[in-house]
């Protein structure tokens, strides 16, 4: 249940779409943009829990998926983001405002989290901000459908009551952490829970180093 947020975004994120937003933000590198991508999705939904652990930001957050994200809007961004991308799907307005989306979760922290994207995956930071705008919904979409595929529709308005969005979020994210193939949601969840901290800012830095060694390895092949 609690990898199933990643499982619906690995399926909505084909090869096919992740081309399409390499290309649109105008990525000199792919591996850049999939390791942008990445942290992109484990900052927003890391946010996403933090702020679902108070009960009545929850409720707001539940309701906006619900309004906005959730059966037809939702689906539409999932089934038919490659379309969406390149403009011959329209998507709903308020589904697909990703910058809206961005400043409601993570405020004044914005500019720091596209800092901290861009030096980890060495991607410039107009480009990390394209980004997010266009993954932004797409994540509250795959949040949206995890939560409506885990609840019953009867059993909704009981799982409202008693938190079942945050123990959605915070389940992912602590499934996260421990994943080897993710390992920066612990260094994403250690920048939404501390402000300005030394430590995050090295871990970081040390990240941006090893990818970059990593892109400059595979050109010399």
């Amino acid at each position: 249940m609690s990898n199933q947020i990643f499982e619906i975004l690995q399926q909505t994120l084909n090869s096919q779409v992740m081309e399409q937003l390499h290309s649109q933000i105008g990525s000199p590198n792919r591996q850049q943009t999939s390791y942008a991508a990445n942290n992109i999705i484990n900052t927003l939904i890391g946010a996403l829990a933090k702020n679902a652990s108070n009960p009545q930001n929850e409720r707001q957050i539940d309701t906006v998926l619900e309004r906005d994200h959730a059966s037809g809007a939702g689906n539409n961004i999932l089934e038919n983001l490659l379309g969406i991308l390149t403009g011959q799907v329209q998507g709903d307005n308020r589904a697909t405002d990703g910058l809206g989306i961005l400043m409601h979760l993570l405020g004044g922290r914005a500019r720091e989290a596209v800092d901290m994207i861009s030096q980890m995956s060495g991607l410039d930071r107009n480009k990390v901000s394209r980004l997010m705008i266009m993954l932004a919904p797409v994540v509250l979409a795959a949040v949206a459908k995890a939560k409506k595929n885990n609840a019953p529709q009867q059993q909704r308005q009981q799982q409202r009551q008693q938190g079942g969005l945050s123990d959605l979020l915070n389940q992912t994210v602590r499934n996260q952490q421990v994943n080897q193939s993710n390992p920066t949601m612990d260094l994403v969840k250690k920048f939404l829970d501390k402000d300005g901290d030394g430590k995050v800012k090295e871990e970081v830095q040390q990240i941006g180093m090893r990818i970059l060694s990593n892109i400059l390895s595979g050109r010399r092949r």
